[in-house]
């Protein structure tokens, strides 16, 4: 029941799955895996990626992921 801070919009960094996540795609948090993933069965829309998550990135790299809602698209 403690206030504690939070942040609903702006971008921010996120580590990712494992796999290749390009600039503009909307991406979903896996909350069981912590990460930020492309797939949307079972996983909340948080907004879309502004920097590439190449596929030589590794599963855990932080990655720059723009807030939205869930129906959010990139501008």
């Amino acid at each position: 029941g403690a206030p504690v801070p939070i942040r609903v919009e702006g971008v921010v960094s996120l580590p990712k799955a494992v796999g290749t996540i390009g600039e503009g795609v909307r991406v979903f948090w896996d909350n069981s895996a912590g990460n930020v993933t492309t797939t949307a069965t079972s996983n909340n829309c948080i907004g879309w990626m502004v920097t590439r998550g190449g596929s030589s990135a590794s599963a855990g790299t932080l990655i720059d992921v723009k807030l939205g809602g869930p129906n959010a698209t990139a501008a």
